[in-house]
């Protein structure tokens, strides 16, 4: 019996749609050309946009730059674009015709940043790299100064003391400078670019001594390290303490 029904449709022969109780529904009507060409444009634009965004995504950098004309008032977004100029150039990535043309990008940069922290004042790791510039790339220590100081209110770190050390430096305030190289220390007792920059002051003045009593206290702080015993070794051999010397460079 099939569907209710006696008998059954002969071997080898199909049987008709009726035969199994069923009723085929009436064909749907025919989409108009008008209808059709509308999707296949929607669905040109929709591709076009994915090839797009996909080029967008080739690198963080093109991302970014493709980005912030939508999101301008973006501090992130901002930060970024300002770090990918500079890194673009420190890694050889972004071709410079002259010294002049990389000032040009590295004060684009600097605007970048700038607006970044004038849209988020607490940002502060978009602050230290402006400091960056500012002192390493265009050698404007004045304009460092208040930024490091607005990050030092928010967030004590050695970098910004550095940062505030080398400006005093450049301004010739060399007893503030050591004294915010000794905040570095204060924070991390092995953050060698404070002991490279005293020592190097120490030994321009011939205080040696200064330099003995340095690495000795970084010694009694656990700081075992190559530069801690070669520059004990070094002061000790600029006092004349030749046996001294030659024991710190062989424990180096």
């Amino acid at each position: 019996d099939v569907a209710g029904r006696g008998g059954s449709p002969s071997q080898g022969q199909a049987a008709e749609p009726s035969t199994l109780g069923c009723t085929l529904p009436a064909p749907g009507p025919v989409l108009s050309r008008q209808v059709m060409g509308g999707a296949a444009v929607i669905l040109l634009l929709c591709g076009a946009a994915v090839i797009m965004r996909n080029r967008d995504w080739k690198s963080l950098d093109t991302l970014i730059l493709a980005d912030l004309p939508k999101y301008p008032n973006s501090a992130f977004l901002n930060y970024r674009a300002g770090l990918s100029i500079v890194q673009g150039i420190e890694q050889k990535r972004t071709k410079v015709a002259s010294a002049e043309q990389q000032r040009e990008l590295f004060v684009k940069a600097r605007k970048l940043l700038e607006r970044s922290v004038s849209i988020d004042p607490g940002y502060v790791v978009s602050r230290s790299y402006l400091c960056y510039i500012d002192i390493y790339l265009l050698n404007d220590f004045q304009a460092a100064l208040p930024h490091i100081d607005t990050a030092l209110s928010i967030e004590k770190n050695t970098e910004l003391y550095f940062y505030k050390a080398i400006c005093m430096r450049e301004s010739k305030q060399r007893d503030s400078a050591e004294l915010y190289l000794y905040k570095c220390l204060e924070l991390d007792i092995a953050y060698q670019n404070a002991y490279n920059l005293l020592t190097y002051d120490y030994e321009a003045s011939g205080r040696y001594q200064k330099n003995v009593e340095l690495y000795t206290q970084a010694l009694r702080a656990g700081v075992y390290t190559v530069p801690v015993n070669n520059g004990l070794g070094k002061a000790y051999w600029q006092l004349g303490d030749t046996a001294q010397a030659i024991s710190y460079y062989q424990q180096a």
